[in-house]
């Protein structure tokens, strides 16, 4: 029996930080992190309806992050595709684990402000 896993996320949400980009010191790639937030609605046991958010962390690297760095802004809705990646750090002594997303894609589904000038259609 053959054994294969599928590790891929899909999420549209806010931008819930302002977006951090950076050069990493060690191999030169460009970097752009930020929070997203999602949010989902249900229905309680009684009936009402409820509402739940959830943050994530979103990591772009290469040109797709120096892209997006220019125009991606707190608060737009995107869409991001992506798959799960889990590492380990030191924080005061403490081991510490930290679950990102490292997306592959990230599109902006906020539309464009109208440009002065621009006829309305």
């Amino acid at each position: 029996m053959p054994h294969f896993g599928l590790n891929r996320v899909l999420l549209i949400g806010q931008v819930a930080s302002a977006p951090r980009f950076k050069i990493t010191s060690h191999k030169q790639m460009p970097r752009l992190w930020f929070r997203l937030r999602t949010r989902e609605r249900y229905h309680d046991p009684a009936g009402a309806e409820k509402e739940r958010q959830a943050f994530h962390t979103i990591v772009v690297w290469g040109n797709h992050a120096r892209a997006l760095e220019a125009f991606l802004r707190e608060h737009q809705t995107v869409a991001v595709d992506g798959r799960l990646a889990s590492h380990a750090y030191e924080l005061a002594g403490q081991k510490r684990y930290e679950t990102e997303v490292v997306a592959s894609s990230v599109v902006v589904l906020t539309p464009r402000p109208a440009e002065a000038g621009a006829d309305a259609a």
